[in-house]
């Protein structure tokens, strides 16, 4: 059949089909070929100061990871407060010029007993597959929610973290936050004493209130039947006479 300029509609129609899966064939074995070539991840070269692993999947170099845990996690304002830093060096080589960093010693709801008077605190050295503990103890004079938190966990504002190098003559270091074990919750003196308070002030006024509404009205129900009592034993002493 030809259309109105004796164009055969028919071998037209023919043409586009052969055409796109023409172009169906070339698009799937380009698929395929980009699936061989790049069936491995891509690898991304770390240089020297990267850690690496050994053979047998240790850690090579320094590198630190820790924890911080807070004792009690659940306190009450004007009371104490043991945080407990425990870092190790997983690596196989040792790690110096340690600074321990946290924002919550300078937290203006603390106040640092003793173990840090400031947020930084400093280490020399920490060996390979060394451990070291650091513990420093608060007053709570503020109330509030401190540690990680769904927010935190991601911009970190209240994260503990180590900086540390990898040699004693590294003009870079390396920083990694460190774990939090628990959070801390710290309550207001005012709550906890409303929500723990055996309230015996307050009951002995609802009793005392209590005697006062009920007694009042037996008190006088109890007048008035002496009166009437009275005044009837009066009349018949009357009538007797």
């Amino acid at each position: 059949e030809k259309g109105g300029l004796g164009v055969d509609t028919g071998w037209v129609l023919r043409m586009m089909k052969t055409a796109l899966w023409a172009v169906a064939a070339v698009w799937f074995v380009a698929a395929v070929a980009a699936g061989e070539d790049g069936g491995e991840p891509d690898v991304v070269e770390m240089d020297g100061d990267e850690v690496g692993t050994d053979a047998g999947g240790a850690a090579s170099g320094s590198f630190l990871v820790g924890e911080r845990r807070f004792d009690p996690a659940e306190a009450v304002e004007k009371s104490n407060i043991t945080i407990t830093y425990v870092i190790h060096n997983v690596g196989d080589q040792a790690a110096y010029d340690i600074d321990l960093n946290d924002p919550l010693i300078s937290d203006s709801a603390f106040e640092v007993l003793e173990g840090g008077g400031s947020e930084s605190m400093s280490f020399d050295e920490i060996a390979a597959g060394g451990t070291i503990t650091h513990v420093v103890s608060l007053t709570a004079v503020g109330f509030g929610y401190f540690g990680d938190s769904s927010e935190s966990a991601v911009y970190k504002p209240q994260a503990a973290k180590i900086e540390y190098a990898s040699e004693r003559t590294a003009e870079t270091k390396r920083v990694h936050f460190l774990a939090s074990a628990n959070a801390l919750v710290v309550e207001d003196a005012v709550s906890y004493r409303k929500r723990t308070d055996m309230h015996l002030v307050d009951w002995a006024g609802f009793l005392a209130v209590s005697m006062l509404l009920t007694g009042m009205p037996y008190m006088v129900s109890e007048s008035t039947l002496v009166k009437v009592q009275r005044s009837v034993a009066s009349r018949s002493a009357k009538k007797a006479n």
